[in-house]
């Protein structure tokens, strides 16, 4: 995918957070777009974690210069209050990021803020209401980071859906099996013991991957949410029924206490073809075929490109709105608009909150899920 992020100006850009996945993923990203963002300041906690970081950043991406360490309950609003950064990427604890995300765009930076959207969605839907009644007017661009609506792959099969390569979507069947250990270095982050904290952070990422290559959004579902290893409670495992928006229906499994060799898989039932998108650590492989059985093409792509394009597509938004033209339609950008917009978020939150919540009853995804004006 060619890039058209434009390189007039060199943005200053901070880290808020220091945990795994700033280190495997957002560093990578950053070290990419070292031509257009500049990594000065950095932020946790505690001052530990930030030295860790640095001695991580400086022993693994030794061409980015180190920048400076915030630490403690003043280190935050020091941080934010540099005229030299432009914006942050916020990577905390699920409860913790709605103050944080406010707080960085009431400092006037445009904020990056990782899946998902907040712990709930009640909180999630009033972050988004004063995002877009108080912030959004002045300019400011607020994404959330869910590198699952830009990972190569994924993004292949969105367009082979689109131009009708398996006809009219019948049915689909959502499969993905894992395990977490309690010595998996995920299951160490404390925050990720809470309820359902391993549901919601990762169960968002097949929420998104729904709706980024069905034809049309979940609108409902009917749901188990079950618990087989003690150490994940309450819950480990998903099961839902789900409709969309146009009728289409499917199935949802999900677990986190499955040891599967399978890869993680998404078969697409259509009119005249069938697609399955077929997940494994490094690399998705999408295979069509014919309705017939006669005609099998495949296609492989890496994985682990999703958080530099997303990071990518924000910082292209932010010099359009820094440069006086909006944030959304126009020359200057050229991939799809959603991508990171907070109310789709909402509906993967919405998606995990509803079949966490069912029962078994049927859940309708509009009656948590706010219309926001435009």
């Amino acid at each position: 995918m060619a890039s058209t992020t434009q390189n007039t100006e060199k943005l200053g850009v901070a880290l808020i957070g220091a945990g795994i996945f700033v280190k495997e993923a957002h560093l990578p990203a950053l070290s990419t777009l070292s031509s257009t963002l500049s990594l000065l300041a950095i932020y946790s906690r505690t001052p530990s974690s930030t030295t860790s970081l640095l001695t991580y950043i400086s022993s693994t991406h030794p061409t980015l210069p180190l920048p400076e360490p915030y630490s403690g309950p003043s280190g935050l609003a020091d941080l934010l209050g540099r005229k030299d950064i432009h914006l942050v990427i916020i990577a905390l604890p699920i409860p913790a990021q709605p103050a944080v995300i406010i707080q960085a765009l009431n400092a006037g930076k445009h904020v990056l803020s990782e899946k998902p959207v907040a712990q709930d969605v009640g909180a999630a839907t009033e972050l988004i209401k004063e995002y877009r009644t108080v912030y959004a007017r002045h300019g400011l661009v607020w994404r959330v980071a869910e590198n699952f609506e830009t990972e190569r792959g994924f993004v292949r099969a969105r367009e082979l859906v689109q131009q009708g390569k398996i006809g009219d979507v019948r049915t689909f069947a959502l499969q993905a099996l894992m395990n977490v250990g309690e010595d998996g270095k995920y299951y160490k982050t404390e925050w990720r013991k809470k309820p359902d904290g391993f549901l919601l952070d990762g169960g968002v990422h097949y929420a998104s991957l729904l709706r980024t290559i069905l034809p049309s959004s979940p609108a409902r579902l009917s749901a188990y949410a079950t618990l087989n290893a003690p150490h994940l409670a309450p819950h480990d495992t998903l099961h839902a029924s789900v409709q969309c928006e146009d009728g289409v229906s499917g199935t949802f499994q999900l677990s986190f206490s499955a040891p599967s060799p399978d890869p993680q898989t998404l078969l697409l039932t259509g009119s005249s073809g069938q697609l399955r998108l077929s997940r494994s650590r490094s690399q998705t492989t999408l295979r069509l075929t014919s309705a017939d059985g006669k005609t099998t093409t495949e296609e492989t792509h890496e994985n682990g490109d999703g958080v530099r394009e997303e990071l990518r597509l924000f910082v292209e938004r932010v010099q359009r709105a820094r440069a006086g033209k909006g944030q959304g339609q126009g020359q200057g950008v050229s991939e799809r608009e959603d991508v990171g917009d907070p109310r789709e978020a909402l509906r993967d939150l919405a998606f995990l909150q509803a079949g966490l919540e069912s029962k078994g009853e049927k859940r309708e995804l509009g009656e948590l899920v706010v219309e926001f004006p435009e």
